[in-house]
């Protein structure tokens, strides 16, 4: 199973798909990996968004943190990449042109 292998990407397309087809009852036995390939691919988003920050990758930040507002916009995160976004989005804009 992906969430088993760490293919966190894999497992969160196949937990949307599976959200489409399973009744509320057929998917609680996957609630719990759910919850957990979830928290690890926002996870994974976060540390993507801090490096590219720190990397001053500008165009890479701000298309993670458009992902991270995206898919997980009622997380503390989001606020705080909400918080930064139209600052990395003007530094994106700009770099070159110096």
């Amino acid at each position: 199973m992906a969430a088993q292998d760490e293919r966190i990407e894999d497992a969160m397309e196949m937990i949307q798909e599976m959200d489409h087809l399973l009744t509320e009852a057929e998917s609680e036995r996957f609630k719990e990996v759910a919850r957990g390939v979830i928290g690890k691919a926002k996870e994974n988003l976060g540390a993507e968004f801090k490096l590219a920050i720190h990397d001053k990758a500008w165009d890479t930040a701000a298309i993670v943190g458009q992902r991270i507002i995206e898919e997980f916009p009622n997380s503390r995160m989001a606020g705080e990449v909400r918080d930064l976004i139209d600052t990395v989005r003007d530094r994106a804009s700009t770099v070159g042109r110096d």
